[in-house]
């Protein structure tokens, strides 16, 4: 697992916010930069970590990735 920069977070963020993005790609596309801020236990939902720091573009982006997730359901 690599170490992530804010700079990784704000472009995936950008992405986000892009005219005519698709979700469902966006979600596939950063599926390691969300897996680096949670604890997945084997048959278990994931589980944030505790060290997401509140208005940090790394929280941002796990919010809104799971938000986006919950909203393909």
């Amino acid at each position: 697992m690599s170490v992530y920069q804010e700079s990784d977070y704000l472009q995936a963020l950008t992405e986000m916010n892009a005219k005519g993005h698709d979700e469902k790609k966006w979600l596939e596309d950063h599926i390691e930069l969300y897996l680096s801020n949670v604890n997945w236990p084997k048959g278990l939902p994931p589980i944030s970590r505790s060290n997401l720091i509140k208005g940090t573009l790394r929280e941002k982006f796990h919010t809104t990735y799971e938000a986006v997730l919950e909203s393909q359901k």
